[in-house]
């Protein structure tokens, strides 16, 4: 009665122990996720350049550009050379990388946007409209030159900020989350991966004359983690939800929807990886069953 008793607090611990690798090894995998993928500014960067959200930005900026000048009674042709793609295409990265460098680091380098360039060839483009159309400037037409100048100027700008930093870097919830993602970054992502090796070693030593019990305890809560994440982001990715996401600007809506996608893809995949470890863990345990059936059948 005595070794029965033994063998059955062996289980419930094991069993106890098994339900928390398995949350662990989903905190691991999510907090691996969040530091090597969430956090890291390249990952965004690629999508931009993938899905081209660069020409697709462009060509929206070129439209705004257009149409306030159009409304102005001055001629679209005025806003070419004022920013290239290229140049568009190195102001966001420069803010994404800035931006995550803030939320991971406390360092602001983000600044306020620079317009001065863009405006003075926005000068130089209207100097040379005027002239070559032989525009009379009174104090009027020079009122609502400014104006115009502004109005693109405010164009450009609200095009290249993507987010209002300030909500970030200046609020004392922004300053709050950036602290708690340094802590993140600096080492606490590694406490669930530290918990699931605790745990490996408590059923290894609670298994220590029994090692197909202990390859099969930390096999299933393995399998049973790699399901989770599995079954629970498949349907998220199958479903299609991120391609209804309400944003009004078509570029911003095709880049939170392809990353959203993106992220959940990762994530599934990471599931069906934990799988196949906790099934290699129990390799060594099908073998021997297959082996027992056979010497049964013999006998």
């Amino acid at each position: 009665m005595k070794i029965k008793k033994v063998k059955k607090s062996k289980v419930i611990a094991s069993f106890i122990i098994g339900t928390l690798l398995m949350f662990s090894i989903v905190l691991s995998a999510i907090s691996l996720f969040t530091k090597f993928v969430v956090l890291n500014p390249e990952k965004y960067i690629n999508i931009l350049e993938e899905k081209q959200i660069y020409t697709k930005m462009y060509e929206f900026l070129d439209g705004n550009l257009g149409y306030a000048l159009i409304v102005n009674n001055i001629d679209a042709d005025v806003k070419d050379d004022i920013i290239s793609e290229e140049e568009l295409k190195i102001e966001v990265n420069s803010f994404v990388r800035n931006l995550m460098n803030f939320l991971t680091t406390g360092i602001n380098n983000i600044g306020e946007f620079n317009v001065d360039k863009y405006s003075s060839r926005l000068d130089e483009n209207l100097n040379n409209y005027i002239r070559e159309n032989s525009i009379f400037i009174n104090n009027n037409i020079e009122n609502e030159i400014n104006i115009l100048k502004d109005e693109i100027n405010q164009v450009i700008k609200s095009e290249l900020e993507i987010i209002n930093t300030d909500i970030i870097v200046n609020s004392s919830t922004g300053i709050i989350l950036s602290k708690i993602i340094k802590l993140f970054v600096n080492g606490f992502y590694l406490i669930p991966v530290i918990m699931v090796g605790v745990l490996i070693v408590i059923l290894n030593f609670i298994w220590k004359k029994d090692m197909m019990r202990f390859m099969q305890w930390t096999g299933n809560g393995t399998i049973a983690a790699g399901l989770f994440l599995f079954l629970v982001f498949f349907s998220g990715y199958i479903s299609g939800f991120y391609n209804n996401v309400s944003i009004y600007t078509i570029y911003l809506r095709d880049f939170v929807s392809s990353l959203i996608k993106n992220w959940i893809l990762i994530l599934w995949l990471s599931g069906i990886v934990i799988i196949v470890l906790g099934t290699l863990m129990l390799i060594p345990l099908i073998k021997n069953y297959i082996k027992r059936s056979k010497m049964t059948k013999k006998a």
